[in-house]
């Protein structure tokens, strides 16, 4: 689509040949592979059209600029987070996963690059992260973002849920001076309230919202949330 200048249509089109036939993009959240073609192991689906709409959404909203990603930085071996909307929001795993001691035998033999808060506050500080939303239950102290100069927001709710009115809203006006946002995973609830900021700034639809974040950080939004945006 990008390369060859066309539109997600045709795009999506050109594989529509393909044997065996590519199977539909259901959330991470149900069933297992064998049963990623039968439509009981899920209750939402999206399509390659979808998730090709969703990044040139991204790209005509600017929100996206291609020649500003860093491929290499954006790879699991350098840490549990991704850039969705490159120099506003950092989706991360909460630094009770994601940040490993700096020593730890297991993280180095697995090739991933082994973390400490001071690691995370560096980069934070290199990106001009300003601000961390926390998701999820206390795990950390928060005061080794706010003794560094970065603000610390808690807009907790269980795992897996749709985010409460309150929590939405709260966040919405949060989230227009937010650079990081988490949960455990840093996928279902950080993806949802993520999404629900683009659909009202820059009018994405669920699907095309769900599409993209998936591309930028595979996993995102999970199970009713998926329901909750389209609603």
């Amino acid at each position: 689509m990008l390369e060859m200048g066309l539109t997600p249509e045709k795009a999506s089109y050109k594989l529509m040949d393909i044997e065996p036939a590519l199977s539909l993009y259901r959330d991470a959240g149900q069933g297992n592979r064998r049963n990623y073609a039968l439509k009981g192991s899920a209750s939402y689906f999206l399509t390659i059209l979808d998730c090709l709409k969703g990044i040139k959404k991204a790209i005509q909203c600017g929100i996206l600029k291609l020649e500003e990603l860093d491929v290499k930085e954006e790879r699991v071996e350098n840490g549990d987070m991704n850039w969705v909307v490159p120099g506003k929001f950092l989706a991360l795993a909460g630094p009770e996963k994601s940040i490993y001691d700096r020593h730890s035998a297991i993280a180095m033999s697995r090739g991933l690059n082994t973390f400490h808060f001071a690691d995370l506050i560096e980069y934070f500080k290199k990106t001009n992260v300003k601000c961390v939303v926390r998701l999820n239950n206390k795990l950390y102290d928060e005061t080794m973002f706010l003794d560094n100069g970065i603000q610390h927001v808690d807009l907790t709710y269980p795992d897996g849920s749709n985010p409460p009115e309150h929590i939405m809203i709260r966040f919405l006006d949060v989230a227009e001076k937010t650079n990081a946002v988490h949960c455990k995973a840093g996928l279902g609830r950080t993806g949802t309230l993520i999404a629900l900021y683009l659909m009202k700034h820059y009018q994405f639809t669920a699907k095309e919202v769900i599409g993209y974040l998936r591309v930028m950080r595979p996993g995102s939004v999970v199970g009713p949330q998926q329901q909750f945006l389209e609603q």
